[in-house]
């Protein structure tokens, strides 16, 4: 049985029980006993429409128009390119309640190809008016995060990890954190002056290690979780950099549309610093293992190091 579906599962039974008005259409059968066991008590709580991105959108924002919170889930990583008219012009324009959960993003899809790997998805989803995009690091926050957007009825997109292969699927994690977690915020995991290290999802394991390694140098490092690309955490992100005076973004992303995009803009009008991204570049994955790749597109601990060093060597001093 496949984890990534499995959490998945858990993930929306545990904001179904929460919401009241809540509702998953789905693209598949659910997977947990739990969830099946759901789905036949409440057939119009879970609505399976089969392997058609486009008829599950277009399910969804009906049902938002009917008053519903949707939870749209999907098995495959194609919901957001095949569906994308139906987001732009059934949810976004009208800006319905409905939370948009990809199943995975980056190299999660590994032995797949470029093809199951979207390296792109934040950007698109980032440009579109109306659309909120998170990608949560751990399950807590992913769930803080679902319930907030039931709460508000506002459009999302949602990166959801892990995803298979299943014996490849990178971990849930719990950092220690006392403050809130809200739509517009992100989580400071490390305080530090040295340099300003920004991440989501998947990466945040990769720079905790390399703050740490920063640290037996001499550099205390700031580690941000920004789990909200839009609306971008602005306070946070400018209070942290008028301490360090650097920055370097770290991210499973294509370099077009992504956070290192969006905070360079944010740094260029408020805060210019020496800003570095580590990222995939402009290209797509291949196929490989989510390790193989992250270390052939030189996105390890050791490079956010490196860059993290070259921005501190740079860095505006106030």
């Amino acid at each position: 049985m496949n984890r990534s579906i499995v959490f998945q599962d858990e993930l929306l039974l545990s904001v179904l029980r929460k919401v009241p008005r809540s509702v998953v259409v789905d693209g598949g059968e659910p997977v947990s006993p739990e969830m099946r066991e759901f789905a036949l008590e409440n057939p119009h709580r879970h609505i399976n429409v089969g392997l058609s991105e486009q008829s599950l959108l277009l399910v969804a924002a009906g049902m938002a128009l009917e008053g519903a919170v949707v939870l749209a889930g999907s098995r495959t990583p194609l919901l957001l390119p095949r569906g994308y008219e139906q987001i732009r012009n059934c949810i976004a324009l009208p800006r319905l309640p409905v939370m948009i959960l990809g199943p995975s993003g980056g190299f999660s899809y590994g032995h797949e190809g470029a093809p199951f790997q979207l390296v792109e998805d934040l950007g698109l989803m980032r440009l579109m008016p109306e659309m909120h995009v998170l990608v949560p690091s751990d399950r807590e926050v992913c769930e803080k995060l679902l319930l907030e957007c039931c709460l508000r009825r506002v459009p999302a997109y949602i990166r959801l990890q892990p995803s298979f292969p299943e014996e490849a699927a990178p971990r849930y994690r719990s950092t220690e954190w006392s403050g809130p977690v809200k739509i517009g915020g992100a989580r400071v995991l490390r305080e530090g002056d040295g340099v300003t290290l920004c991440s989501y999802g998947m990466m945040i394991s990769q720079v905790l290690a390399a703050a740490a390694i920063l640290s037996r140098q001499g550099i205390e490092a700031e580690v941000l979780d920004c789990y909200c690309i839009k609306p971008l955490p602005e306070d946070v992100l400018l209070s942290s950099v008028r301490r360090t005076g650097c920055c370097v973004v770290v991210e499973e992303h294509a370099q077009s549309g992504s956070l290192g995009e969006a905070l360079g803009a944010l740094l260029g009008k408020h805060f210019p610093v020496p800003l570095l991204s580590v990222n995939i570049g402009c290209s797509f994955g291949q196929s490989g293992t989510p390790e193989e790749l992250t270390s052939y597109y030189s996105l390890h601990s050791q490079d956010v190091v490196g860059a993290a060093t070259r921005a501190w060597g740079m860095r505006r001093r106030l």
